[in-house]
Order: structure tokens, then sequence, then C-alpha cells
């Protein structure tokens, strides 16, 4: 749970979440914050979903790539959409071709696909 007081107050829209990173959205820009209300990885993004396994997918100029709780890109972004899928992994779709990325122990590996 973030505190009502700061985060509130700072932040246009905040997400809970069950993670130690909320998303957190000033304008039209999204980013986390940790449940002090503290900036974390900075709102600089289109869109974010939350962290599955210390990856979160997220969108910056039209397109969705992965970041690490740091704020590092491990999953370039490449993606037209992802969303969640399971407890652990994400579909990701670019142009007509659909995957499963896997985000357990990920560091920068293989996606799966459907086809």
């Amino acid at each position: 749970m973030v505190p009502e007081t700061k985060a509130r107050v700072q932040y246009d829209h905040v997400v809970e979440a069950d993670n130690d990173l909320v998303r957190a959205r000033k304008g039209e820009f999204w980013g986390f914050i940790d449940k002090k209300g503290n900036l974390i990885i900075p709102i600089i993004y289109q869109m974010v979903w939350d962290f599955k396994a210390g990856l979160a997918p997220v969108k910056k100029n039209g397109f969705w790539g992965f970041i690490n709780t740091e704020g590092q890109v491990v999953i370039d972004f490449q993606y037209d959409f992802v969303y969640p899928s399971g407890q652990e992994s994400f579909y990701a779709q670019k142009g007509e071709e659909e995957k499963v990325i896997q985000v357990r122990g990920l560091v920068n590996s293989e996606v799966f696909s459907f086809s």
C-alpha cells in the first residue's frame, strides 16, 4: 500500500501492486515509485505494466520493451503490444507475430513463438 499523503499528492494516478514497485502516472506518462512514494524509475513511459519476476513491460515512442527494477532496458522496444499472461509471462505482438515471453530468470533470452 502506498501512503496516501505523499504519493497521492505528487502523482495523478497510482496503481496499487503486490510488488515493491508501484505504477505511478503524472500527466500523460508513467513510471514506478516505491511504497513510500519515492520515485524509483522515471516517469517517461507512455504505459507500463506491473513487474513480474523482476521485469516490467513499458511503452516508449510507440513500442513496448522490458525493464528491470533498476530501470535498465532488458528487452529492446520492438513490440506493438504487450499484455500480462500468467504469473511470470507476457504475450507480445510484433506485426502479425505473437509470442509469449517467460520472464522468470530472463536476462536477455529468446522469446517463444506460437506460430
